[in-house]
């Protein structure tokens, strides 16, 4: 049996009249509308809101899942990630079992890939690279910038029982023109140079 709103001020609701079920009233303020079953709920109602998040949080889900969620950034600064604290790792990247897939590609608006890190760690850069100074220079593929003067600018330390070379200078097609074998020897291919080195020298014909 219909009840009125109040004794007051009664409930005008469309269509029901003053003396209106509380029950309909509770359904307008929740739909928006009073024909709620035939009518789609208004926008700004609370049922519109709940259909507009559900089909946000549906969306989301699904690049989540298709691993294609875009953090675009609204202010001049970049999408920072910034730990709780200073024993929290800010990113992990994990692979899955027998991952054979980059672990991570950094692409041009073109989708081209600039840099990458392998399933197994390695990494790749189409680009110039610069360590120790942030400044990329466009005529040195490898700057290197040693922070103290009792660092060492490049260390190569030999796998156990290395057999191939330790460094090798190439010409363009992939041929060596000097190198430093397994041993720490050095050879070049060509004319003769100084060389004050505590192993050997060696001079193959050019």
């Amino acid at each position: 049996m219909s009840q009125s709103v109040g004794n007051t001020y009664k409930s005008k609701i469309p269509s029901f009249g003053d003396d209106s079920s509380i029950v309909e009233a509770f359904r307008l303020y929740h739909y928006g509308i009073d024909n709620y079953t035939t009518g789609s709920p208004a926008a700004n109602s609370i049922e519109g809101n709940f259909i507009s998040l559900s089909a946000s949080v549906s969306a989301v889900d699904t690049k989540i899942t298709n691993n294609t969620v875009k953090l675009i950034s609204l202010t001049a600064s970049p999408n920072t990630i910034v730990p709780q604290d200073n024993a929290t790792i800010p990113l992990i990247i994990r692979g899955v079992s027998s991952q054979s897939a980059n672990l991570l590609d950094i692409q041009s608006s073109a989708s081209a890939t600039l840099a990458k890190l392998t399933s197994n760690g390695s990494f790749a850069t189409s680009g110039y690279a610069s360590v120790g100074d942030i400044s990329v220079g466009s005529t040195t593929s490898l700057k290197i910038t040693i922070a103290s003067a009792t660092h060492k600018g490049i260390t190569i330390k030999s796998a156990s029982g290395q057999s191939g070379n330790l460094q090798e200078w190439q010409d363009s097609t992939g041929t060596a023109m000097s190198w430093v074998t397994d041993d720490g020897t050095f050879y070049q291919k060509g004319s003769a140079v100084g060389l004050d080195t505590i192993g050997s020298f060696f001079l193959m014909g050019a």
